[in-house]
């Protein structure tokens, strides 16, 4: 069983978001593919988009679309062929109720159509998954080189088997996008940080307006009341 990743699981030196693949069906379970989704990737990110994510999501849905006839056909003939298998039954048992006649034979010529087209409906509809999920893998290695613009950014495909069961023709699908560490994130080195300014004290107020500078007393060392200011300079 795959591991279930997260958004923003943070390995290495990047961050990894998970981007789903809509509209996917089941090749195990008939009724996964009655979904009215289109096949296609969301768009919506939880990371910061990478500056290739527009063209690179219009080539991925792109490589996704021949999914949606194939998804269409799945559709109708499994389930004329399990409609088929559900009357063939039901009407070989009611005769059987009322006939001691060995329908074997009968059955087996009038289900081997059925049967036939369901095999060859379910190994045409995996080699079209396959192939298309190779088809998008080669999308993402386009998107991930150095010269596509991606700074940094990288796309890799990943799969995780469907509602629990191991079989390998019930995977989901999904992309990883690998996010360069750093970016949107908040540690932008370019973004001024602010100086720390050390708080200092503002000098006591004086409460007392001295307009005579003569009455502006001067304590001595001693303790004693010395001349003023203005006797001191009239002295010089």
């Amino acid at each position: 069983k795959s591991k279930k990743i997260h958004p923003f699981v943070l390995r290495s030196s990047m961050t990894t978001c998970r981007v789903k693949i809509t509209g996917q069906f089941s090749v195990a379970n008939v009724f996964t593919a009655w979904n009215n989704k289109e096949i296609k990737l969301e768009r919506e990110l939880a990371a910061i988009a990478p500056p290739n994510w527009v063209p690179f999501c219009n080539s991925a849905d792109g490589a996704l679309q021949p999914l949606l006839n194939t998804k269409k056909w799945f559709r109708v003939i499994s389930t004329i062929s399990y409609a088929t298998f559900l009357a063939v039954f039901v009407a070989s048992w009611v005769t059987r109720i009322g006939s001691n006649l060995d329908l074997f034979p009968v059955l087996f010529y009038i289900l081997f159509a059925p049967f036939a087209t369901m095999g060859l409906c379910w190994f045409l509809t995996m080699f079209k998954v396959v192939k298309t999920m190779s088809d998008l893998q080669k999308v993402c290695q386009q998107y991930s080189e150095s010269d596509s613009g991606n700074n940094g950014f990288r796309y890799t495909l990943h799969s995780e088997y469907w509602g629990g069961c191991n079989k390998v023709y019930a995977k989901r699908y999904f992309i990883i996008v690998y996010v360069p560490s750093g970016t949107g994130d908040g540690n932008n080195s370019d973004i001024e940080q602010p100086i720390a300014v050390t708080p200092v004290a503002a000098p006591a107020k004086n409460d007392v307006f001295q307009d005579d500078p003569s009455s502006v007393v001067v304590t001595s060392g001693d303790g004693g009341t010395g001349p003023s200011i203005f006797d001191q300079l009239s002295g010089h």
